[in-house]
């Protein structure tokens, strides 16, 4: 062929123009009238070769479907003449007509347990099967000091636990054993023995909801509680654990720049007084409102208490609250009451 560079195959031609010239020289029609495929044996195409070698005969037979011989049953045959029901039966214990025999469970066989051995082993119910799994024996086992029974009882104080009187949801469900009261010392011990990891968590927390910068270390707040006895601002002695709620001496870690968040360089720890008193003003508040409660200490006189309520309720009450007492306080109130009234 001109312009064709490929090596010659056949007839002088390369392997693509000798491919377009075989197929058109031998291709030839079915001979059977009507069918368009290509011959294949005896003049017929693959379609009406393989009906003559099955049929005797290249016309359409239908032939009748193959029905179960198992007798009785009128379902289309799918393998070895069986239907798919007694064909599985067959396969499984080789007789199409039996059939798996129902039984009720078996009852666990350790003494006193009537559960169901079904899905487990050894003759015993899941309960008893895990247990030996875990512990290699089917008698209750103690698990980290505490036996695992049907009546709850308090690891410490040996007294009956029931959930919402003396025993918290969280610690049923997580099955901790052990009553309020004693949940409470041992954490009130805890924060005592180690003050830094509450108030680091708690910190952290505050940072979290607030959206404030957070890079403390457990190791920094450590150092700032050994080295921090006292309250910088007030000089009264910081108290860990002294109690069931916050008390004047009680640490908190205060920000010197509230923008700033809880980092290295930006927190100390004051007295929860102290800490009280700083968060309800600025310094020029502070010192206005201490020349004011050394005037009421020294003459008496309250002043328009109804317009200092008015004007900073809050940081009057508290700083009244923690300086001059509850007593002072309840006088205090009173006379705005009845300064108020017409």
């Amino acid at each position: 062929m001109e312009d064709c560079q490929n090596g010659v195959r056949a007839r002088g031609w390369c392997t693509t123009h000798y491919a377009r010239w075989g197929p058109q020289r031998i291709w030839r029609a079915c001979k059977i009238k009507g069918c368009q495929n290509r011959r294949i044996t005896r003049g017929w195409c693959a379609k009406h070769y393989q009906r003559w070698r099955q049929h005797s005969s290249t016309d359409l037979v239908k032939s009748p479907p193959r029905i179960c011989k198992k007798r009785g049953c009128d379902e289309k045959a799918r393998s070895v003449g069986y239907c798919k029901l007694h064909y599985m039966r067959y396969w499984r214990y080789g007789d199409p007509s039996k059939v798996k025999q129902k039984c009720h469970p078996a009852i666990c066989t350790i003494d006193g347990c009537h559960g169901s051995t079904k899905g487990s082993a050894r003759g015993w119910c899941q309960k008893h099967y895990a247990r030996f799994l875990r512990h290699g024996s089917t008698e209750t086992v103690k698990v980290g000091g505490v036996p695992r029974m049907k009546v709850p009882i308090c690891r410490t104080c040996k007294t009956k636990l029931e959930v919402c009187v003396n025993w918290t949801n969280g610690d049923a469900r997580n099955r901790q054993y052990i009553c309020r009261s004693c949940h409470s010392t041992q954490a009130k011990k805890h924060y005592k023995t180690y003050p830094a990891h509450a108030l680091l968590s708690r910190a952290k927390s505050r940072a979290a909801d607030r959206g404030l910068p957070f890079d403390l270390t457990i190791e920094y707040v450590q150092d700032l509680v050994q080295s921090t006895p006292r309250c910088p601002a007030l000089g009264i002695p910081i108290i860990y654990g002294g109690g069931s709620g916050p008390c004047d001496g009680s640490p908190s870690l205060d920000r010197f720049v509230g923008s700033k968040g809880y980092v290295a360089g930006n927190v100390a720890i004051l007295s929860w007084k102290a800490n009280t008193m700083k968060n309800r003003g600025s310094p020029e508040d502070m010192r206005r409102l201490a020349a004011w409660a050394d005037q009421v200490e020294r003459t008496g006189d309250y002043g328009p208490g109804l317009k200092n309520v008015v004007i900073a309720p809050k940081l009057i009450f508290d700083f009244l609250w923690h300086r001059v007492g509850r007593a002072e306080v309840s006088r205090f109130l009173g006379a705005c009451l009845r300064e108020a009234k017409p």
